[in-house]
Order: structure tokens, then sequence, then C-alpha cells
């Protein structure tokens, strides 16, 4: 007799209410965690854990899409109580929970020792034997269900897409876009992920086309929630790559350093959805159209260095 399943929304309470969510998957009595977000948001994860009448032992694995600290960064302090879980992860991530000096140290850098301290806490290791490696195209078992992970690049080169066919479900973290319940009022509206160090839109295209032909309807990005519109969203995303690509093309050759240059596609990334999408509020989407830019022109000068 097979078992019913059920996948929980957790709002992780990141930065803003319903900006990056945790899932939680329950199959009889075993429980999965898919993305951890910070070290903060995990007393959420592990409320909800108990609300649904279990208790740590009963998380089998805790999977991370990325190691992007807003998906991640919350993974050692979840292992460390979920003392029978494994970790899922990417070749290239399950190197970063083993060792996160690196990543810590780049985060630091970038947001300065006051605000990583506030957004992320303390991120420790995790011991090698409780991380396995996922492979492209690996299944594992829970219960009597299978979970299917398929490598999803564009948004990072270490990124991965877990396909839930028992619950008609795929969880696609970064690489199928942003989905933000308030931006839905006025229609449906969803948003790539541009992110430096990883940018690849030729890569974020197949990603894409990789989830659309998937035969499971419900898409759960990491920002944020359900998603039932899986064929409009993957119009509405190749049709905005197609404008990123358009500024890789136009900005090819510019001599602007990389901070120029993230300043101007931030002003024609604006003008763009002002024209596109005028009822959507752009205030909303002001850190994520300024990490676009910054995305896109990361891409344009490796490209350049690549070729110099």
């Amino acid at each position: 007799m097979s078992t019913s399943s059920r996948i929980i929304t957790i709002d992780c309470q990141y930065i803003q209410k319903e900006f990056a969510a945790s899932y939680l998957r329950i199959e009889g009595e075993q429980a999965v965690f898919i993305e951890t977000n910070t070290t903060h948001s995990v007393p959420l994860l592990l409320k909800q854990l108990k609300d649904e009448g279990l208790d740590p032992e009963n998380v089998k694995y805790v999977i991370i899409t990325h190691v992007h600290l807003d998906h991640a960064g919350g993974t050692a302090a979840l292992m460390q109580i979920c003392k029978n879980a494994k970790l899922l992860a990417h070749p290239k991530a399950a190197r970063h929970m083993i060792n996160p000096e690196k990543l810590i140290s780049s985060a630091r850098k970038v947001y300065g020792e006051k605000l990583f301290d506030e957004l992320y806490g303390v991120i420790g290791s995790i011991d090698p034997s409780r991380v396995q490696v996922i492979d492209d195209g690996q299944e594992v078992l829970v219960n009597d269900s299978v979970l299917k992970f398929i490598y999803t690049k564009g948004h990072a080169t270490h990124h991965f897409s877990i396909v839930d066919e028992k619950n008609d479900a795929v969880f696609t973290g970064d690489t199928f876009g942003l989905f933000y319940p308030i931006l839905q009022k006025e229609g449906f509206f969803i948003l790539p992920s541009t992110s430096p160090t990883d940018f690849d839109p030729k890569e974020a295209l197949i990603s894409f086309k990789k989830i659309a032909d998937l035969s499971v309807q419900k898409v759960y990005p990491t920002h944020f929630g359900i998603m039932g519109e899986k064929t409009k969203a993957y119009r509405m995303l190749v049709e905005q790559m197609g404008f990123y690509e358009q500024l890789q093309k136009k900005y090819h050759d510019s001599q602007l350093d990389q901070k120029g240059l993230k300043e101007i596609l931030f002003k024609e990334l604006i003008k763009f959805y002002q024209m596109k999408y005028p009822k959507i509020d752009l205030s909303y989407l002001d850190l994520d159209l300024k990490i676009n830019a910054d995305g896109i022109a990361y891409s344009i000068k490796k490209v350049q260095s690549d070729f110099s």
C-alpha cells in the first residue's frame, strides 16, 4: 500500500515575509528538508516539523539546491540537530558544506562583518560521512517514492533541481526564476535570477527547458512558494533571458569597469521592465535587479578576460 506524501512551505522570514522558503516533505514518518535558508531560520524549520508530529530523528535527508547562503546557510545548524539526516548536495556544493571557510570569507567581503552576522549567523562545517554527493540523473528513495536530481546550471554551476513525481512537483531553487506572491496581484510575473559569479545565459535557457519538459506541473522555487503556471513561467523567463543576452552583446566591448557596467545595465533593466511590465512594483525588485545587473556585468567581464 502506497504511503501518502505532502509538502509544506515554510516561510524562513529572511529579509522579509514570503521572500525565501524551505520545504518540508513528509511521507509516512520520514521527513526531508529542501533548502535550509540561514542559521536564524532553523528554529522555524524545527517548529514546523514538531507541528507535523515529527521529531528531528525523523529527518532522513537535508537537501540544498546550491550553496548560496539564502539556500544553504542553515545546513550545518540543522544537521547538528537532525542526527540521522544525510545531506544531499551537488559535488561542488558538498565541498563547501564540508569546509565552508572559503564560502564564509567571500560572503563576509561582500556583506561586511556586521551585516553578514545579522543575516547568516554562525555557519559550521559538516562531517564528510554525513554528506552524500549527488550525480546528474541520480534517484534517491524516500519510503516508497523516488526523488530524482537533475543538474540545472545557468544561475550557478553547482545547482540541481529535485523532481518529486509522487507530488507532481519539482523544487527549482533559483534556476527557474523568482516568484514573489506580492507581485502576483496584477497578473502573473516571474523574474530570472542571474547573480554573479556563475551566470551563463545559454545554460540558463537549457535549464529552463529541462524544467518545462518535465511531466510534473507544480513548481516550488525557493523564492517563493508553489507555482502552477509552468508553461507561462517558461515563456516569460525565455523572453527576459533573450533581453539579457542582447545586453551581453550590446556591451560586449565595453571598457567600463564592472561597477560602471553594473550601473548602466541596472538602468537598462529598469527601462525594460517599466516598458514590458508596467504594473509591476519595481521598488520590490530593486535588490534583485541590481544583483541581475551585476551578474550580467560579471559575465561580460569574464568573456573579455578569457579573450584578452
